[in-house]
């Protein structure tokens, strides 16, 4: 999702098309026939003042895409008509009265064809139309009252996560993890109920697909992926072939990286310094590398371990961090506030991934002092077993 967005709500929606309800029909009001055309039927409520809009056509949803035009709100009244052969995601900013343009942006989705009506209203839109747009609406709220116990349970495990105390905030977490396992089996159930009953329905598919393309593509009946959601979704379909694509190259190499494997040696450079897995491998040692990022709750709670696992063998092993994923800075500052003390070879990037096979991180892997890989994907209590029974 872009970041300078807001989760997808169709009052939003509402706002992208009005912008580009005007733009159209200035530029194109007679130019355009009937056939294929996407309409926009807008009034503004008495009170608010006349903007400027500029219009994006992008082809993917969260992307702003690219400027097309600009259109002007007057008199309270706009109308807007655009032929399109296949439905296309719209986008659209507010420009002020100074020339400044709104930071937000928001979008909706233009359809050969149909016609949405607006009213304007101060902070949000009334939408009506053809029957197109009312599924749209009706799949919105849908998603909006399946999707806020999960927001409610977000909000709820910062709390749980900014407490200091190590033992009560492990508690409340462990408590969290029953309850996010059922609001989540229950918002999947809901959602999937809904697909299910509602897969013949474009709008409904499109506002779904806007939230959650993967969940519900799957089950999306055949004619309406070949008219709607294939051509409005091609990028993000072809993104999603070419991640599934990788996964497959990465498990390849994940293969070659298993237990009873060779190590891979790999080599970052940062600020001008270069560190390899070599410079820890081979030196005598056993070796306990953690593929991590500071963003990753999961990385940070091994951290414990990882420091416990360092300071009992101290002898016998060496434990390195490899920052993955992850900006230097980013890395620098959870290094100080977890008190980790290992060595780390920052800024990796995808390196190690790459190497590695890795689609999530954290990896845990111990390396005997051969090289040969003795154990991967280790956690929590399991870490200290491994090592105990190498070293014993």
């Amino acid at each position: 999702m872009t970041k300078n967005k807001k989760p997808f709500s169709f009052t939003n929606v509402m706002k992208s098309v009005v912008l580009a309800a005007t733009i159209v029909a200035a530029i194109m009001p007679c130019k355009a026939s009937a056939q294929n055309n996407f309409t926009i039927d807008g009034t503004v409520s008495p009170g608010l003042r006349d903007v400027k809009y500029y219009i994006y056509y992008s082809n993917h949803p969260h992307e702003l895409g690219e400027l097309t035009d600009s259109v002007d709100v007057k008199q309270g009244k706009f109308s807007y008509a655009a032929h399109l052969d296949v439905p296309r995601f719209i986008n659209l900013r507010a420009i002020f009265d100074d020339g400044s343009l709104c930071s937000a942006w928001v979008n909706t989705v233009a359809v050969p064809n149909q016609t949405l009506k607006l009213t304007v209203k101060n902070g949000f839109f009334d939408a009506d139309g053809s029957e197109f747009y009312r599924q749209m609406d009706e799949a919105d709220k849908f998603y909006e009252a399946c999707i806020k116990p999960l927001e409610d349970l977000g909000e709820q495990i910062q709390k749980v996560q900014a407490i200091e105390d190590e033992a009560e905030r492990s508690r409340k977490e462990n408590e969290m993890l029953e309850i996010a396992t059922a609001v989540n089996e229950k918002y999947r159930d809901s959602m999937l109920e809904y697909i299910k009953e509602n897969n013949d329905k474009p709008g409904a598919m499109i506002r779904l697909c806007m939230s959650s393309f993967q969940d519900v593509y799957k089950y999306v009946r055949n004619s309406v992926r070949k008219e709607y959601i294939d051509p409005l979704f091609a990028e993000v379909i072809k993104q999603m072939e070419e991640q599934k694509e990788h996964k497959k190259q990465l498990e390849e190499v994940a293969k070659e990286t298993s237990e009873g494997c060779m190590y891979k040696d790999i080599e970052v450079e940062y600020n001008g310094k270069k560190q390899r897995l070599s410079d820890y491998v081979g030196k005598g040692k056993y070796v306990l590398v953690d593929f991590w990022a500071s963003w990753c709750g999961p990385c940070r709670k091994e951290i414990p371990n990882l420091k416990a696992a360092a300071k009992k063998y101290a002898k016998k092993l060496t434990v390195v961090g490899v920052a993955t994923w992850d900006k230097p800075e980013d890395t620098k500052k959870a290094i100080k506030e977890l008190g980790i003390e290992y060595p780390q070879i920052l800024n990796a990037q995808q390196i190690g991934s790459d190497a590695y096979g890795i689609i999530g991180v954290p990896e845990i892997l111990l390396i005997s002092p051969d090289g040969k890989i003795v154990a991967r994907g280790l956690r929590g209590k399991q870490i200290d077993d491994v090592i105990a029974e190498q070293l014993k």
